[in-house]
């Protein structure tokens, strides 16, 4: 029997999570044109904490802003997806 792909939203995840600390796991991902990212996900039960969302929307405006230096990743967006906030982001091998 095979084993269900793996999802977040329009993303297919790759393997194991890369990481995960007290507010989001990140995961390698694949979108629907074969292109690899970075997923980071706020873990579920923090969504409805207003104040780690607003933490987790200022991580993402701080990195937008940090990326003309060579040692930021990118990150690409910030979207809710299933109902979990997440960044989409640059994947460093």
């Amino acid at each position: 029997m095979a084993a269900a792909q793996r999802q977040i939203g329009p993303y297919k995840i790759v393997g194991r999570p890369l990481g995960s600390g007290g507010m989001a796991t990140v995961y390698r991902v694949e979108d629907s044109n074969g292109q690899h990212a970075a997923l980071k996900v706020l873990h579920a039960h923090l969504n409805r904490e207003r104040k780690i969302v607003e933490r987790f929307k200022q991580e993402f405006a701080i990195g937008k802003k940090m990326a003309r230096f060579n040692n930021f990743v990118n990150m690409h967006s910030l979207e809710k997806v299933d109902n979990s906030w997440c960044i989409l982001m640059q994947l460093v091998e």
